[in-house]
């Protein structure tokens, strides 16, 4: 865990690693006070989710490496203090060998993708894949894309230099740095629970076709009372209606 302000005394601070620590939870204050940090790598570790205003101190941050992490969403208010940085021509951020779940809290990397002037980020964004229980429509794939099986893992040693070399050197060739493709490629796999998942890249699924589960999820939940359970909180309410005036009328005669 990373505690409020727990690095305020670097307020100089740039570059920050903290790959490979098993950080499950960051507090929306963690990064307070580093006001000048413009790269950071946390890589390799257990985060599951990040609050909304994990990033709100560290407003010049424009290289961000999440690899590796247990994230099932990174929806847009998280990234909201930052999401311009990321649009410059040396940003870069790394979300591959996460849980991220195909619905629309990630259509604004769609977005993102479209404006950013960063090659790096384009790619990155490019192979990033993601899990959906249902199997979503995608485009074609673009035929400048270059699709690369990384069947062997990285240490984090690797990522590191990678992660350094790339920023270091500017826009450089990516292309073939088998770093930068996310581990999950485009197939069906069968869970334990013999349920089908499938696993695409999400810019390959049109935005506006990215489900929206919680919305779905009340919809199908939501049905109209039945008459019974009407005339059950009709009756509850007289109840408590009687209730309340009999209390008030004790009140009133004993003053």
């Amino acid at each position: 865990m990373i505690g409020d302000l727990a690095f305020t005394e670097l307020w100089s601070l740039q570059e920050l690693y903290l790959d490979s620590n098993e950080i499950e939870f960051i507090s929306e204050r963690g990064f307070g006070g580093l006001i000048q940090l413009r790269k950071l790598s946390i890589a390799d570790n257990k985060l599951g989710v990040i609050d909304n205003n994990v990033f709100g101190d560290v407003k010049k941050l424009n290289v961000l490496d999440l690899r590796n992490n247990e994230l099932e969403t990174l929806i847009e208010e998280v990234m909201q203090n930052v999401i311009e940085n990321f649009k410059s021509n040396y940003a870069f951020i790394a979300l591959g060998g996460n849980k991220l779940h195909c619905d629309c809290s990630l259509s604004w990397l769609h977005k993102l993708s479209n404006e950013t002037r960063s090659r790096r980020v384009k790619t990155a964004l490019a192979r990033l894949s993601c899990i959906s229980d249902i199997k979503l429509p995608i485009t074609n794939y673009s035929k400048s894309e270059k699709i690369i099986d990384s069947s062997h893992t990285l240490n984090s040693m690797t990522y590191k230099k990678s992660f350094e070399k790339m920023y270091d050197e500017g826009e450089g060739n990516i292309e073939d740095d088998p770093v930068y493709e996310d581990t999950l490629q485009d197939q069906e796999t069968e869970i334990p629970s013999n349920k089908i998942e499938y696993r695409r890249k999400l810019l390959q699924i049109p935005a506006e076709m990215l489900p929206c589960p919680s919305k779905y999820s009340f919809e199908a939940s939501f049905s109209p009372p039945t008459q019974d359970e009407v005339k059950y909180y009709k009756s509850s309410s007289s109840r408590v209606t009687a209730l309340v005036t009999y209390l008030m009328t004790i009140i009133f005669n004993l003053t």
